[in-house]
């Protein structure tokens, strides 16, 4: 099978070599990439296309799966546009254990399962002691620091030289970002002051102010959305309980958030996502993965913004997580992959 792995960072880069190393013993790879670094690092191993703008698109006819990630990037969206739908398939975090979504329509609000959440049930229902088991493996991970919130000094070092080689690596907005992955290095070792909680709250989890789960699927951002959580906790009687993403880059995002939760009845923490979903009373969210799990817990949510699990009930969420997701592939420790796993997610 001729594979095309779609790069558009030096994140995904550090993901996708590991990915291409897994197939390339049984298919043929090649990599399209608008990131110059990922360029030089792949294309002695790969047949490798550079691309600075998406008007240039080669043809995409000659390959029989194409690996996008997200899709709602510019590099990505081009490609996509240029495919036929069959070919594609489209991955993405699904912040649960060792497993990510993959689709050829799309993820998030684009996917089939957010548009139709009734193919779950097609599904067989999910043995109790087989969630059960995955459940204690859950449990013991979600108490463990965030990948997300980790930035290793390699992976600091391919981002630096992945700037340097960028057209923008003077932009303010890049100095800001490398800013905060600095200090990323120098607080991830250390243990994260537990803030003490009110006895009953609503639980609202901020998400990355550029993803574009806040973006494009949804018509609110940060503050607006903490207005509202805190305005609908106001007339319940109860606080509420603000958490920072932990991959939030934006100095300016951070600052904005921290001035607005100053006010009496909110609380800004760092506490252990598990520790808030396990007390909180309920869950307001804009879309957050975070949304899922609390559902986890059988805890209410209410989403502000476009969210595929909107519609689960116990038997669909249990359906999703056990069919529907490609499970054994971290998107933070990719190497780990087995073939058969990245095979299911090509299939």
């Amino acid at each position: 099978m001729k594979i095309l792995l779609v790069i558009e960072n030096i994140e995904r880069y550090l993901f996708f070599k590991h990915i291409a190393k897994i197939l390339s013993p049984t298919h043929d790879i090649e990599i399209a990439t608008n990131n110059k670094l990922a360029h030089l690092l792949l294309k002695n191993k790969y047949r490798t296309y550079l691309f600075n703008t998406p008007s240039f698109l080669f043809e995409t006819n000659s390959f029989d799966r194409i690996i996008i990630w997200n899709g709602c990037h510019m590099l990505g969206e081009a490609i996509a546009e240029k495919s036929a739908i069959e070919k594609i398939r489209f991955w993405e975090l699904s912040n649960l254990p060792s497993k990510i979504q993959s689709s050829k329509y799309g993820v998030n609000a684009k996917s089939e399962i957010f548009s139709k959440p009734s193919l779950l049930d097609a599904y067989p229902e999910v043995d109790d002691n087989k969630h059960r088991e995955w459940l204690n493996i859950y449990y013991q991970e979600k108490m463990k620091p965030p990948a997300q919130s980790k930035v290793s000094p390699c992976k600091l070092t391919y981002i630096f030289f992945s700037y340097l080689l960028s057209p923008t690596s003077l932009s303010k907005s890049t100095v800001e970002n490398l800013k905060s992955l600095f200090i990323k290095i120098k607080t991830s070792n250390k243990k994260n002051n537990q803030q003490l909680l009110p006895e009953n709250f609503i639980f609202f989890p901020c998400q990355v102010s550029t993803d574009t789960q806040i973006t494009i699927n949804s018509n609110t951002n940060n503050i607006a959305a903490i207005e509202t959580a805190f305005n609908i906790a106001t007339k319940k009687a109860v606080d509420l309980v603000v958490k920072i993403h932990p991959a939030e880059k934006s100095f300016q995002e951070i600052t904005r958030i921290k001035q607005f939760c100053q006010q009496p009845g909110i609380t800004l923490c760092n506490n252990n996502t598990a520790q808030l979903l396990g007390k909180c009373i309920e869950v307001i969210t804009i879309n957050s993965t975070v949304g899922l799990e609390a559902l986890i817990y059988n805890k209410p949510v209410t989403t502000l913004g476009k969210a595929v699990y909107s519609d689960f009930d116990q038997s669909r969420l249990k359906k999703y997580i056990h069919h529907h997701l490609i499970s054994d592939i971290d998107y933070f420790n990719p190497g780990k992959a087995s073939t058969n796993s990245v095979t299911n997610a090509i299939m």
